[in-house]
């Protein structure tokens, strides 16, 4: 009776796993959110002259899907970090570049910036980090 009691008490506990583990699959889209290709999720910019001017790099985005892709938001953690995509919607088998502009005036040593793309439901999609040693 006790070995029964434990079974069951198992059993509901490992069907609410697999209802929760089905319920986040379908609500992020498995391992691939809404089938975007990033072409990097990472750019080091290496040593950067804090009086140079901004600097500059170019992420593509290639929507995989056969659904159109709209952008929310883009989101950083500085005010010193501009993305720019041109878009707001990415058609299905479309690529673009998302630009990224920094300007380091009076930052020293070592920095990392993000870029959090946001799909229409303000939900974050991708982060994309940008690391730099200020001199």
């Amino acid at each position: 009776m006790i070995v029964e009691k434990y079974c069951r008490l198992f059993a509901g506990g490992l069907m609410t796993v697999l209802l929760l583990a089905a319920v986040f699959s379908c609500r992020t889209g498995g391992n691939t959110p809404h089938q975007l290709e990033f072409d990097l999720t990472l750019w080091d910019f290496g040593g950067v002259d804090s009086q140079g001017g901004s600097v500059f790099h170019t992420f593509r985005i290639t929507n995989n899907s056969k659904e159109d892709f709209v952008i929310g938001s883009l989101s950083t953690n500085c005010s010193c970090v501009h993305p720019y995509i041109g878009k707001v919607k990415i058609k299905a088998g479309e690529s673009v570049g998302m630009e990224v502009s920094i300007n380091p005036s009076g930052s020293y040593g070592e920095r990392e910036y993000f870029v959090i793309l946001h799909d229409r439901n303000e939900n974050p999609v991708q982060r994309f980090s940008l690391k730099m040693e200020v001199f």
